[in-house]
């Protein structure tokens, strides 16, 4: 049975680059940064528009995006799905959220997969028992930060 979509309370403001934003997370120096946007005007605002993917030096992969720093959640473990030739699908959720007017949804299943050949990319938002998004946009290449500042640090 269709439940109505009540996963639209759970709002989510993009204020410019993720990683640009002071109460950004610290990042170390050599952390590869691949930055990916999408076009979510017609969707809920519970699609994140921005999503910046980050592999640690020596650690795994991590997410950061508009949807958690609107829930003032810190980054997300990411698992790699697949990794072929063709694209590159990575995978995360966020478990028992609860907004301030106790809408609640036991975990969100994010998807990114991104097209090595274009750039082009997907992202797919499956709240359990609400119904799911996708919207389309694009990574940027793969970039390392030079200096230990974060977001704001020089990259190449």
């Amino acid at each position: 049975m269709f439940r109505p979509f009540l996963f639209a309370a759970f709002v989510v403001f993009s204020a410019g680059p993720v990683l640009a934003n002071p109460e950004q997370p610290k990042l170390p120096r050599g952390t590869q940064v691949m930055r990916c946007t999408f076009e979510t005007g017609h969707l809920s605002n519970s699609t994140p528009g921005e999503v910046d993917l980050l592999k640690i030096p020596g650690g795994e992969w991590k997410v950061y995006d508009t949807f958690l720093h609107h829930f003032d959640l810190p980054l997300q473990p990411v698992q790699v799905l697949v990794d072929n030739p063709k694209r590159t699908t990575f995978g995360w959720k966020v478990d028992r959220l609860k907004t301030k007017r106790n809408y609640y949804t036991p975990r969100v299943e994010f998807r990114v997969t991104r097209l090595k050949a274009s750039g082009k990319a997907s992202i797919a938002v499956r709240p359990r028992g609400y119904r799911s998004e996708t919207a389309w946009g694009s990574c940027d290449p793969i970039h390392e930060i030079r200096a230990g500042a974060g977001g704001a640090a020089s990259s190449s």
